[in-house]
């Protein structure tokens, strides 16, 4: 595309060219280079002789891994002494700068601006968002598949969503041992709960996919040996048909042929129709035994997440028990030694006192308890819808 000769100042209206990979922009009024992100498959730009001072532009075109060929000749930014070594900076991709061959000297190959380290680190960093990202995606795929999407990440989403946590954790600022006695303790009884969980998950998601394996192999076995019966019937037909051909010419025996081949033709539709029926009868069968074993699979399925559901609940009522009992024993290390306390009561020693801290509790728990049961609705709902689709299909 060449827009050269036109005074453009500003780049822009080129959205929609996802696939452009020649680019002219020479001789206009541009002084940012703007407008180009979509443009992911350009090989070559041309912005010669327009008004872009900012090294900053140059740094703008590092996303365009396909880029060869830049010419920024005549522009401003062109007359900077590190014009050429910033290029082979920040632009490895470029080989051709100006309309000539790059050819690093050995100080171009040593440049290396803070800028550049900023967004290398940006870049690392942005690397390592995409692949737990992409990571996550897939294993999440996995989980539907599974039927246990969100139980990766149900204790620290549970957490997030819980607001009082964040006020019971002042709690470990007044005892130390808070947290390694009851919160890490009902941390690591919790993931253990879910890893157990999964374990099942996964046998019985194995073991679902052998069934329809089976399935699909049998189907697959039953029609092909319909499908070779009925060709080997008609075959046969065909070659008492070619027989009854070459006598049809005898005079005497002309109506005796053709009465065979009629008998026979109609013994070869019982025959194909009978094998239909016998398809049938076999499919329905292996539907039958398939349709039991699905159900099955999801009354353990479903028995194993009522277990679940009924160790994690009982995990975070012992969690509120814990914090409870903790709650009370701290109140009454408190009036003890109330009166040889001279100091004003701290921020967190105040809370333990309040009522807020019974709140916080029952909201806690509250918090956690809904989570759960809703996640576990949402599996339960989404397994039949599911089990319905398997069956149907």
């Amino acid at each position: 595309l060449d827009l050269s000769f036109n005074k453009i100042s500003r780049i822009e209206n080129l959205d929609k060219l996802v696939n452009l990979t020649d680019l002219s922009l020479h001789k206009n009024n541009i002084k940012k280079i703007e407008g180009l992100d979509n443009l992911k498959k350009l090989e070559i730009l041309s912005l010669g002789d327009n008004k872009i001072a900012e090294m900053s532009n140059i740094h703008s075109l590092r996303p365009f891994k396909s880029l060869k060929v830049l010419s920024l000749k005549g522009n401003p930014v062109a007359a900077d002494e590190t014009y050429v070594a910033n290029v082979i900076a920040f632009l490895e991709q470029v080989q051709y700068l100006d309309y000539k061959f790059l050819v690093p000297t050995d100080q171009q190959k040593g440049y290396r601006p803070t800028e550049l380290e900023t967004i290398l680190k940006e870049e690392k960093k942005s690397k390592k968002v995409e692949e737990l990202k992409i990571k996550r995606e897939a294993e999440n795929k996995i989980d539907t598949a599974m039927n246990a999407a969100g139980l990766r990440t149900l204790y620290d989403d549970m957490i997030t969503a819980d607001k009082a946590y964040e006020k019971i954790c002042q709690l470990t600022n007044i005892n130390v041992t808070f947290k390694s006695d009851v919160l890490q303790k009902y941390e690591q009884s919790f993931r253990k709960a879910i890893e157990d969980y999964y374990t099942e998950c996964e046998a019985i998601h194995e073991k679902r996919d052998d069934e329809e394996k089976l399935y699909k192999a049998a189907v697959e076995k039953a029609d092909k040996l319909s499908k070779d019966n009925s060709v080997a019937l008609i075959q046969e037909f065909e070659a008492k048909k070619n027989i009854a051909i070459e006598n049809y010419g005898d005079a005497d025996g002309e109506s005796d042929e053709l009465d065979k081949l009629k008998e026979e033709l109609k013994i070869l539709e019982q025959k194909l129709m009978e094998g239909e029926m016998l398809l049938v009868e076999q499919l329905s069968t292996v539907n039958d035994v398939f349709t039991k074993k699905m159900r099955e699979l999801k009354d353990r399925s479903n028995s194993k997440r009522s277990e679940f559901a009924g160790i994690v609940g009982e995990l975070v009522l012992q969690y509120q028990s814990n914090v409870g009992e903790f709650i009370e024993k701290e109140r009454i290390k408190l009036e003890e030694y109330a009166d040889e306390d001279s100091e004003a009561k701290t921020k967190e020693q105040a809370f333990l006192r309040s009522d807020k801290c019974e709140e916080a509790i029952n909201s806690s728990f509250e918090s956690q308890k809904e989570y759960i049961e809703e996640l576990i609705a949402q599996c339960t709902k989404e397994e039949e819808a599911r089990m319905k689709s398997r069956t149907t299909e």
